[in-house]
């Protein structure tokens, strides 16, 4: 019986859709302020009132900016969808107007873009850490399938289990190393159930495939090692 594997692709895939999805926002929110001022008008505004507040993070302080501007002897006021650390009560700023809808008015200077480069900013770091290991898994499991088709197999010593530095519910990851002639080979990092020890492996022989001209890629095969050892209880987790 072969051991069952878990491969956390979920938790990469997700940063990835995040990251896409959250560009694709910012990209469209971009289009569509490009969109606003090509039809827009742009005028002069008073700020009014700038409110300082708590927000969402106890370090950090929000601001709501208040701006005023007159079209046709009539007056407008409202929020602005912009605030910088320059900006006083009294200044007085450009904005952007809908024609048919003073009250749909929008900051004139570069900063009102400031929304889509967070946005690109943040969904370019979601999807950096989603598609890095997503491809370097499809580079690995890759090299994998070559190695267990077409790599030269070696039968190397078992010499021990080391722990590494993650822990998965409780469980701590571990690695297995052999040895075949002057060469140690390590596997990947994997999670076990019901693992044999140290003592109970010792004299084991363990299935490593090897690339023709590069023993600095191999691939060591736990699935079939565990399987030969009768352990029925495994399960391990590719990270």
């Amino acid at each position: 019986m072969n051991p069952q594997i878990s491969r956390p692709k979920g938790i990469y895939i997700i940063f990835a859709a995040v990251g896409i999805v959250v560009i694709i926002i910012g990209f469209i929110f971009a289009y569509e302020t490009a969109t606003f001022k090509q039809t827009a008008l742009e005028t002069t505004a008073v700020i009014t009132k700038i409110h300082t507040y708590r927000g969402t993070s106890d370090d950090n302080d929000s601001h709501d900016v208040y701006v005023a501007f007159e079209i046709e002897d009539k007056e407008f006021r409202g929020k602005l969808n912009f605030y910088s650390s320059g900006m006083s009560e009294g200044e007085k700023i450009q904005i952007f107007y809908a024609l048919e809808n003073p009250n749909n008015f929008r900051y004139a200077g570069a900063g009102g873009y400031v929304t889509t480069i967070f946005f690109s900013l943040f969904g370019l770091i979601f999807a950096l850490v989603g598609l890095i290991p997503l491809h370097l898994m499809s580079r690995r499991n890759a090299l994998k399938k070559h190695l267990l088709q077409d790599g030269k197999k070696v039968m190397a010593k078992f010499r021990m289990l080391t722990d590494s530095n993650v822990t998965v519910n409780g469980r701590c990851g571990q690695f297995l190393v052999c040895e075949y002639g002057d060469h140690i080979y390590k596997s990947e990092k994997f999670w076990i159930t019901g693992c044999p020890s140290d003592k109970e492996l010792e004299g084991t022989l363990v299935p490593v495939y090897v690339q023709e001209d590069s023993d600095s890629k191999y691939c060591v095969d736990i699935d079939s090692f565990f399987d030969g050892v009768g352990n029925k209880k495994i399960k391990h987790q590719e990270d």
